[in-house]
């Protein structure tokens, strides 16, 4: 409570504090929970029937682009970036391997080249043993 309130003023304010709050009418609860429901019911509803064609469409195309990504992704063409060659001799696919991953030496590149063109080429590959 304020420090300069009257004792009048602060028996006031003691009594106003201690008061009950008033109730609030039983059926309050149902009508605003059914206010709710009504609202969101127009809005949903109302943004499905206005809609409906942009929804599918959206959904048809997220549907396609998931497709296309696996589809690309399933035969290995996924690869790494700026190889152009599927010749396992190719020398420009050492040089662009080399740019990518400046840490592997040559034999690994070697391997990482037959493996490129093997998943190019849609053939399966056996799991290389590490060689030592």
């Amino acid at each position: 409570m304020p420090e300069d309130l009257t004792p009048d003023l602060e028996a006031l304010e003691r009594a106003l504090a201690a008061r009950p709050a008033p109730a609030l009418p039983p059926a309050l609860r149902g009508r605003v929970l059914g206010a709710l429901r009504r609202e969101r019911a127009d809005v949903f509803g109302g943004a499905w029937h206005t809609h409906r064609h942009p929804i599918i469409a959206a959904a048809a195309a997220a549907a396609m682009l998931l497709w296309l990504n696996i589809a690309q992704l399933a035969p290995g063409t996924g690869g790494l970036g700026g190889v152009v060659s599927t010749a396992p001799e190719s020398a420009e696919r050492s040089r662009a391997l080399r740019a990518v991953l400046p840490e592997l030496d040559v034999r690994e590149l070697d391997r990482l080249g037959l493996i490129q063109a093997a998943c190019a080429r849609g053939r399966s590959v056996p799991p290389v043993r590490a060689v030592r």
